[in-house]
């Protein structure tokens, strides 16, 4: 039997009133769940539930979560995931150190981006598993920093991890250091992918004082926290992202390397939230591919989240809660975009109610729903379609193996904002 590690941000713990609005008793900035899976698979096992962690805190603390930075006046959102290194026996996050800059809902900003370590141990309690906390470059990705690290994690299988970001202006960014480097956070052994202008190859230290004028910007209005992800039907790399608060569409880039050229951004999919609800005050962000769920080589499941203000987000259970959806294409190799033939969003089962450790009050985590709607549609033993014969990912150097797994924010993937999903063995 294996299991699937899930990663949300901020994170809603309550109850449903009889009205079906929230009764929320305190909102962890992170958390962690997982459940079981058919190790062949990845497919929910039989009776599998949903277990969800994340530290006891009172209503009125704002910064706790499962992984929590060392000044305790911030917290961490986890951003684009991770990886899981060492067979399973170790999980590595990325995750964003934010604080509060000024007052209000929206008054946060970014602190820098620091590697968690987890040691993780099936066999006991995921709130004692050992954690190891390294800041990355902290005066190259701190608060005044012109560049924010995180946004996505890839690792292609070429012997480097690769790490998006972007700059103030929202261009996207591509950072790389090797494996073994990662592996022991020794992060002075970043680079970035720069211009030849430059006059010191395609990648140089990334702390270097002049790297941010000649940083290679791959494509605009780049993501804040998202997936690149390899598709082998469309034999090319895809970012998945949702420009502005304003805009009710999922958009799509490819690109046949990492580092480009990236497509023209194309839409994917109308968000129905938006269109068809008429929430003037709803915007969704967020959105993560789910390669682990696919049926079929030609679609791609990915997720995103909607969210609002808070007394909206209270009386309104369907927001805040990971949102997934197939997407058909229907061109194989297709240079600009996969298009969208078919979408149907994977409908929720009723949610049940589980209860706390102690039995003294309900809690509806948002990971119960994401299982609820995942266990419609995942793949029944043995109905993985076959990859043989399917193109390998196309990494930045020419020798290079199969892209390895992550761990998927749910929109991973997100308050829960994302969820980070992987299996451990």
């Amino acid at each position: 039997m294996a299991s699937q590690i899930w990663l949300f941000s901020d994170t809603l713990v309550g109850a449903l009133r009889s009205n079906g609005s929230r009764r929320t008793s305190c909102m962890p900035r992170n958390s962690l769940a997982h459940f079981a899976t058919d190790a062949s698979t990845g497919s929910p096992a039989p009776k599998a539930v949903l277990r969800h962690f994340q530290p006891t805190i009172a209503h009125d603390d704002t910064h706790t979560g499962f992984f929590t930075p060392a000044n305790e006046s911030n917290w961490y959102w986890t951003q684009g995931g991770g990886l899981m290194r060492d067979g399973g026996k170790r999980l590595v996050v990325l995750a964003g150190e934010m604080w509060q800059r000024g007052g209000g809902q929206w008054g946060f900003s970014h602190w820098g981006t620091d590697s968690i370590s987890v040691e993780v141990d099936p066999t006991i309690d995921p709130l004692r598993w050992k954690q190891h906390i390294v800041k990355i470059l902290p005066s190259v990705f701190g608060p005044d920093s012109p560049w924010t690290l995180g946004s996505a994690v890839v690792d292609s299988g070429d012997g480097f991890i690769y790490l998006f970001g972007y700059d103030p202006q929202k261009h996207a960014l591509l950072f790389r250091i090797d494996q073994t480097s990662f592996d022991a956070q020794v992060f002075e052994m970043l680079t970035v992918r720069v211009s030849s202008a430059m006059g010191l190859g395609e990648w140089v230290p990334a702390w270097l004082p002049l790297a941010p004028l000649f940083a290679v910007r791959l494509f605009p209005n780049a993501p804040t926290e998202t997936t690149v992800t390899w598709h082998p039907f469309m034999r090319r790399w895809y970012v998945l992202a949702i420009n502005s608060f304003e805009s009710d569409q999922l958009q799509l880039r490819t690109a046949e390397r990492l580092d480009g050229p990236w497509s023209n951004v194309a839409d994917l999919l109308t968000i129905p939230e938006l269109s068809q609800r008429g929430n003037k005050d709803v915007f969704c962000y967020s959105p993560k591919a789910h390669p682990e769920f696919q049926q079929k080589e030609n679609e791609i499941v990915l997720s995103y989240m909607c969210n609002a203000g808070w007394d909206h987000v209270q009386w309104d259970p369907e927001l805040y809660v990971p949102r997934l959806v197939r997407v058909t294409i229907s061109k194989k190799g297709d240079a600009e975009v996969a298009e969208a033939v078919e979408m149907r969003e994977l409908p929720p089962k009723e949610i049940e109610k589980q209860h706390t450790a102690t039995g003294s009050a309900e809690a509806i985590p948002a990971a119960l729903r994401v299982v609820k709607i995942l266990e419609e549609d995942v793949p029944a033993a043995g109905s993985v379609p076959s990859t043989k014969g399917m193109a390998e990912p196309q990494p930045i150097t020419p020798d290079h193996g199969a892209a390895a797994g992550h761990i998927h924010p749910a929109s991973r993937r997100h308050r829960p904002r994302h969820w980070r999903r992987t299996r451990v063995n």
